[in-house]
C-alpha cells in the first residue's frame, strides 16, 4: 500500500467538514428538540394554573347552588341580576339593608371582574343558549362549546388578542346538577346536560418570556458541547491520518500473508464444492432407493388387504391387520424420507389450486381419530368465522405439514386432549398469513431442547424414542415445507405442561369466504334412504344421545364421527332434528348442536336422562 492507496477522507482535511455538518446537525436538532420540550412543559404548567383556576370557580358554583345563592347587600358591584327569575331575589331587612340574591351564574360574573382587575384573568360563563346577551360565547368559545357537544373534555390554545398579546385560552364545560334545574329545567336541560361552559384567559408573554431565560442557557450549553467534541474529533482525526500513514508501511508484510489465505480459501472452496457435491449425491441416491422400495411395499400392502378380505381365522386376521399397519407405517416413513430428499436436492414443487381450508383440516383429524381414540384424548377443531375457508395454495403439502403436527400431539399426550386453531395472523396487512396452532396437554419440551427440535432424526430426548417411537423425520419434513410454502414453524412448551406447534403461511384467498349458507349442498344423505325402524331400541338410542351430549359439551369432534357411525339410530330417534345436529356438529358449531340435541331429547320421554 502507498501513500496514494490512503483513504481520501484521511488523505484531505477538507473532507472532515463533511461529518463536522453532520455533528453540527445533531447538535441543533437536540437543541431545537429541548426548546420545543421547554415549550411544551411551559404551555402543560399554564394550563394546569388555568385548570385549577376553573376548578375553583366550579367548587364556589358548587358551594352556591348547594345552599341556593346567597344574599349580598346591594352595592354597585351587586345589583339586582335582571336575569334572576326568583321570587325572593330581592329582601330588606329589619334595619332597612336591601339585599338581593346572588345565584351561581351572578357569582361568576362577579368573581371573573375581580379577577381581571387584580391579576388580569378574565373568566367568562357562557352558553349556546344563554339568558343573559352578555354571556353570548365568542368564535373561539362557540368552538369549543360545538366541541363539548361532540364529547371534547376541554380545550386549550395559546392564541393572539386584538392587542397582538398572547393569551393562554382555556375552557371545560358546565353540566347540569340537580341544583341547577329550578332555573334552567324550563330551558329543556336534564340532569347531566352541558349546559355552557367557562372560558379562562391568562397574559402568556410572562409566562413564555420566564421560560426563555433557561432556553439561552440550554443553547449556551450546546455550542459549548458542540465546540468540544469538534475540537476533540478534529484532534483524533489528525492521529489517525499520523498513524495510518505509518501503517502503509507495514502493510507490505502482510501481502504474502494475504496471497497465502486466498490460496487456502481457494481449497476451503473446493472442498466445499465436494460436499455439496455429495450431499446432492446423497440426497439423488436416497430419493432413488426410496421410490425402490415403495414400489413393492406397496404391492405387500395391497396383498395384504386382498388376503384380509378372504381370511376367517381370528389368528389369520390379527397377523394380516399387523403386517398392514407395519407396512402402512414403513410406506408413511419411506415418503417421508423420499419427500425430505426431493426438499434437499430442490425437486419438489409445489400445487397451486383453490381448495376448502375445512377439507383439509377434516382430513387430518379423520386420519388421526382412531389413534386418539385409542388414548381416550379428544381432538377439537376451532376456526375462525371471519376467516375465508376457500384458499388457493397446495392442499396436499399443507395437509402433510399438519398431519404430522398433529401426529407428534397424538404421540406424546397421555391424558387430555389435542385442540387446532386456525386463524388469520394479520387481521388488516399487505401481507396478510394464515397461523395454525396444535396446542396439546402432554409431557411438554424442556427450553434447552427446543432450538434442536425441527432438525432431522432429532427428538427432543432419545429416551422418547423407546417410549413413544418416531424416527424425528415429522418435525424436520414440516419445517421444510413450511419454508417451501414462504412460512415458518415453530413451538412454545413448557416441560410437564404440554405444547404448542405452530405453522405460520401466506394467506392466499380464493373468492368469496365461505359460510354455513354459501357451502354447496351435498345432497341427501344416502342413509336416509335407508329404512329406518318404526320402533327404535329407545335403550340404545337414550344411551348413543348420552355419548354425543357429553362429546358435544366439551367441544369433541369425536361428536360428528358419532353422528356418522351411529346415524341411522340417531336419526330414528330424534327425527328432523338429526340432520340439523350433524350438520351443526360438522360446521364446529358445536354449542348450537348442543342446544338443538337438548331440544328434541325434551321433545320425547324416551329419550330423557334417568336423572332427570
Amino acid at each position: 500500500m502507498t501513500d496514494n492507496e490512503t483513504p481520501l477522507f484521511l488523505r484531505q482535511r477538507p473532507w472532515w467538514l463533511i461529518p463536522l455538518a453532520g455533528w453540527a446537525f445533531a447538535v441543533g436538532f437536540s437543541m431545537l428538540s429541548h426548546v420545543e420540550e421547554m415549550r411544551r412543559h411551559t404551555l402543560e404548567v399554564a394550563t394546569e394554573g388555568a385548570r385549577n383556576m376553573f376548578g375553583m370557580v366550579v367548587l364556589a358554583r358548587a358551594w352556591n347552588a348547594e345552599h341556593g345563592g346567597v344574599y349580598v347587600p346591594v352595592s354597585d358591584k351587586a345589583q339586582p341580576n335582571p336575569y334572576l327569575e326568583h321570587p325572593r331575589r330581592d329582601l330588606t331587612t329589619t334595619d332597612g339593608q336591601k339585599l338581593t340574591l346572588v345565584n351561581p351564574a351572578y357569582m361568576t360574573r362577579l368573581i371573573a371582574e375581580l379577577a381581571e382587575k387584580t391579576g388580569g384573568t378574565v373568566f367568562h360563563i357562557t352558553s349556546l343558549n344563554p339568558i343573559r346577551p352578555k354571556n353570548t360565547p365568542d368564535s373561539w368559545e362557540r368552538q369549543a362549546l360545538e366541541s363539548f357537544e361532540r364529547g371534547s373534555k376541554e380545550r386549550v390554545e395559546v392564541v393572539n388578542d386584538d392587542k397582538g398579546r398572547q393569551l393562554l385560552r382555556y375552557m371545560a364545560p358546565l353540566l347540569v346538577a340537580k341544583p341547577c334545574l329550578a332555573c334552567h329545567e324550563k330551558q329543556g336541560y336534564k340532569l347531566g346536560d352541558i349546559r355552557g361552559g367557562i372560558s379562562v384567559s391568562l397574559p402568556y408573554g410572562p409566562i413564555a418570556e420566564a421560560a426563555e431565560a433557561p432556553g439561552r442557557q440550554d443553547a449556551l450549553t450546546h455550542l459549548v458541547v458542540f465546540v468540544l467534541v469538534s475540537l476533540a474529533g478534529w484532534w483524533l482525526l489528525e492521529q489517525l491520518r499520523r498513524r495510518w500513514l505509518d501503517l502503509v508501511h507495514h502493510i507490505e508484510a502482510l501481502d504474502l500473508a494475504r496471497t497465502q489465505l486466498e490460496s487456502s480459501n481457494q481449497a476451503l472452496a473446493r472442498a466445499r464444492d465436494a460436499a455439496e457435491a455429495a450431499a446432492r449425491a446423497k440426497s439423488m441416491f436416497l430419493a432413488n432407493m426410496s421410490h425402490e422400495l415403495r414400489t413393492p411395499l406397496n404391492s405387500v400392502i395391497g396383498m395384504t388387504h386382498l388376503l384380509l378380505q378372504d381370511a376367517t381365522g381370528a389368528t389369520e386376521k390379527e397377523f394380516l391387520t399387523q403386517i398392514s399397519v407395519s407396512g402402512q407405517h414403513l410406506n408413511s416413513l419411506i415418503g417421508d424420507l423420499l419427500d425430505l430428499a426431493r426438499l434437499d436436492a430442490g425437486d419438489l414443487r409445489l400445487e397451486s389450486k383453490p381448495f376448502d381450508l375445512a377439507d383439509v383440516v377434516d382430513a387430518v383429524v379423520e386420519e388421526h381419530a382412531p389413534a386418539a381414540r385409542e388414548k381416550s384424548l379428544s381432538i377439537a377443531v376451532e376456526i375462525d368465522p371471519a376467516l375465508n375457508r376457500l384458499l388457493k395454495g397446495d392442499p396436499a403439502r399443507l395437509r402433510q405439514a399438519l398431519s404430522h403436527l398433529v401426529a407428534n400431539a397424538v404421540k406424546f399426550t397421555r391424558q387430555g386432549g389435542i385442540r387446532i386453531h386456525v386463524r388469520r395472523a394479520t387481521a388488516e396487512s399487505a401481507d396478510p398469513r394464515l397461523h395454525i396452532e396444535v396446542r396439546d396437554t402432554g409431557i411438554g419440551i424442556p427450553a434447552a431442547t427446543l432450538a434442536r427440535l425441527f432438525r432431522p432424526f432429532e427428538q427432543a430426548d432419545g429416551s422418547t424414542t423407546r417410549a413413544h417411537g418416531g424416527s424425528g423425520l415429522g418435525l424436520a419434513l414440516c419445517r421444510q415445507l413450511a419454508h417451501l410454502m414462504g412460512g415458518r414453524v415453530g413451538v412454545d412448551s413448557v416441560a410437564g405442561e404440554g405444547s404448542t406447534f405452530w405453522l405460520d403461511l401466506p394467506l392466499q384467498e380464493e373468492g368469496e369466504a365461505f359460510s354455513a349458507a354459501s357451502r354447496p349442498d351435498p345432497g341427501p344423505d344416502p342413509d336416509d334412504r335407508d329404512v329406518l325402524p318404526v320402533n327404535p331400541d329407545w335403550d340404545s338410542a337414550r344411551h348413543l344421545a348420552d355419548r354425543l351430549e357429553a362429546l358435544l359439551e366439551t367441544d369433541d369432534f369425536r361428536a360428528s364421527t358419532l353422528l356418522r357411525e351411529e346415524g341411522a339410530i340417531l336419526r330414528a330417534a330424534l327425527g328432523p332434528a338429526a340432520r340439523e345436529i350433524a350438520q351443526a356438529a360438522t360446521e364446529y358449531r358445536f354449542q348450537d348442536a348442543l342446544l338443538d340435541l337438548r331440544a328434541a331429547r325434551a321433545r320425547n320421554p324416551a329419550l330423557k336422562k334417568e336423572t332427570d
